[in-house]
């Protein structure tokens, strides 16, 4: 209830400063020129056109053949950045079934110094680094569990400095594994809020990130419902990545590599079929303990530009996950590889053919679990 009123007050006083903003600068335009930085309106309609084919292993079945048309609705966006003195505000919608949802990303930040910076509300994680791994399948998946961490808006408060910024994040419910008992037999008693820091290091034809992140967690089992707690155990959760991209001029080349353990709850990854997969922690009825997950991950992209109209990307990714009670001994493993053309048609659109293929070579259980391919168009339509 406490993180529900924190999100919708802080939502609100965004609006209400967006509005005195840009009041300010109605008000103040016939005294003083308004530069056009201070008020920027931006957005975008993302439209995917993909046919997709699912082997026999996916489906357990014959292969299926598909084909989607429709609004990504995570990317397609409307926002306003405002500027005034030493304070700024973003607010940035998108289409949602839940209202709390519609507000996107939503912050204030203020500037002490040219360097130093505190920042509160909805925003991207320090960890976030996935922008030059441009795989738009998969609502424009970005590698995201197949070599690149996920992308978490999320309430927070930050401070940057130049380049360092440290973030306290009010994060959700972590996934837990319960081992087959009852949900309702174990109780959450401690959670922390998790902790994020990275520096990022930034030039015209180069930029480097290095990232990392810390969350402490505590369950207690009851036996029976009702009953005195049988033992209650912590859980550790983190993980430490990197990222680099250098542009050669016509290729760039972009690396990323993080390493995580019970990485579930910054966003966690997902298997073939998109459903959340082994990063959560799980209950050992034997040891009465949690077994811990480790997962590695890492992807690599190439980008071409042959003219102001025309450009190219490939890149892929490959994800392996851990943990002691494979009855197998085996890891589970996953990864995803792509290819794309973007044509600029105007500033304001482009057209993306693109293929892209995703396999799981390994499950939990030490089986083939399936691959999936992707090939189709996206469309997207700028606002700015």
């Amino acid at each position: 209830m406490l993180y529900f009123l924190i999100r919708r007050a802080t939502s609100i006083v965004i609006i209400i400063l967006l509005l005195f903003l840009y009041m300010s600068d109605n008000a103040n335009a016939q005294e003083t020129k308004t530069n056009k930085k201070d008020i920027l309106f931006y957005g975008s309609l993302d439209v995917s056109a993909f046919y997709s084919h699912k082997n026999r292993a996916i489906t357990k079945q014959a292969p299926i053949d598909s084909f989607d048309l429709g609004i990504n609705t995570d990317d397609t966006i409307f926002g306003a950045k405002f500027n005034y003195l030493k304070l700024s505000a973003l607010l940035e919608l998108h289409p949602s079934d839940s209202f709390e949802d519609i507000f996107r990303r939503y912050f204030i930040s203020y500037n002490f110094t040219d360097d130093l910076s505190l920042t509160l509300g909805k925003d991207y994680t320090p960890s976030r680094y996935s922008d030059h791994f441009p795989q738009y399948a998969m609502n424009a998946n970005k590698l995201m569990s197949f070599g690149t961490i996920a992308e978490i808006r999320a309430p927070l408060a930050s401070v940057t400095w130049k380049g360092l910024t440290f973030a306290v994040i009010m994060a959700g419910e972590p996934n837990v594994d319960f081992g087959g008992f009852p949900e309702e037999l174990f109780q959450e008693t401690q959670f922390l809020p998790r902790f994020e820091v990275s520096y990022f290091l930034q030039s015209l034809n180069y930029d480097f990130k290095v990232y990392g992140g810390y969350s402490n967690y505590q369950f207690r089992f009851y036996p029976a419902p009702d009953s005195d707690y049988y033992n209650s155990r912590n859980i550790d959760s983190y993980h430490l990545g990197i990222g680099g991209m250098y542009d050669f001029g016509l290729v760039y080349v972009a690396l990323s590599l993080f390493a995580g353990q019970n990485i579930s709850i910054w966003g966690g990854l997902y298997d073939i079929n998109l459903t959340f997969t082994d990063t959560e922690p799980v209950y050992n009825r034997r040891e009465k303990e949690f077994d811990s997950v480790f997962t590695i991950s890492g992807a690599l992209a190439v980008g071409f530009e042959f003219n102001s109209l025309l450009k190219a990307h490939l890149g892929g990714g490959y994800t392996v996950s851990t943990r002691t009670f494979f009855k197998s001994g085996k890891p589970s493993a996953q990864y995803s590889a792509f290819i794309n053309m973007p044509i600029t048609i105007t500033r304001y659109f482009e057209i993306i053919p693109e293929i892209s293929i995703v396999e799981q070579p390994l499950n939990k259980s030490g089986a083939y679990a399936g691959a999936e391919f992707y090939g189709g168009v996206y469309f997207r339509a700028k606002i700015n």
